[in-house]
């Protein structure tokens, strides 16, 4: 633990020195995942949450360390429950498949939700497509609405589509109008998007019956997924 000790105060020092000079200047260390995951370590062991997720990233990779992923779900906890959301969402997942740790969906959601509340999109979507399965959380479609809502406001396509989805399908929460807002942002770059809004723009839900957008969409989406071509051929030339 000395030598370990020693290890670090040096590494510290070389990196505080390094730090004063130019960036022309500065020579470029030699890269030793094998080292890199002993120091990682000693850090985690002292408390760095941050350490303790790069660690279990190796393990979780075999970056440095045997792949391991009973040790990557170790040290994942360890940076989670320091309050860290990115080990808190991969915790989450690892429960959520099973891997490294029994699964356990109940302990998925329970870590999605540190994560989510911490604004971390990728985990409000994960929470939320829970909520719409009722796995390890009781079916909910408003609070699926909601955590989907919160990610698809951060930009996050899944979420904007899912949204919009659950909003088109479920009479819980039907929202035609909103899912066409979300449609609009994802159609000229995904079939299942584009088909979907044309579909609100021919049966006139949520906006008024527009046959002519209708088929611009059903043509926008048959270009990317060629079952959307029978919905493009009911449209006149």
């Amino acid at each position: 633990m000395v030598g370990m000790m020693r290890a670090l105060a040096a590494a510290l020092v070389l990196a505080a020195s390094l730090a004063g000079l130019p960036p022309q200047n500065r020579p470029v260390p030699p890269l030793d995942a094998a080292a890199n995951a002993r120091l990682l370590r000693l850090m985690a062991e002292h408390g760095d949450a941050r350490a303790a997720d790069s660690l279990a990233i190796a393990y979780d990779h075999g970056d440095g360390v045997p792949q391991d992923y009973a040790q990557a779900a170790r040290w994942y906890r360890v940076a989670a429950e320091k309050g860290l959301a990115a080990a808190q969402l991969s915790l989450a997942v690892m429960y959520q498949v099973g891997q490294g740790v029994p699964r356990d969906a109940r302990q998925a959601a329970h870590w999605y939700r540190r994560a989510a509340e911490q604004n971390l999109a990728p985990a409000q979507a994960s929470l939320a497509a829970l909520y719409a399965a009722g796995s390890g959380v009781p079916r909910d479609a408003r609070a699926a609405a909601q955590w989907y809502r919160r990610a698809a406001r951060q930009g996050l396509a899944d979420a904007q589509l899912n949204l919009a989805l659950l909003e088109i399908d479920n009479p819980q929460v039907r929202d035609y109008a909103d899912a066409r807002h979300w449609l609009r942002l994802l159609a000229a770059g995904n079939a299942l998007a584009a088909r979907e809004l044309g579909d609100l723009y021919w049966q006139g839900l949520g906006t008024p019956r527009d046959r002519r957008r209708a088929c611009r969409w059903y043509r926008q989406a048959a270009r990317r997924d060629p079952a959307a071509r029978p919905l493009a051929a009911r449209c006149p030339d």
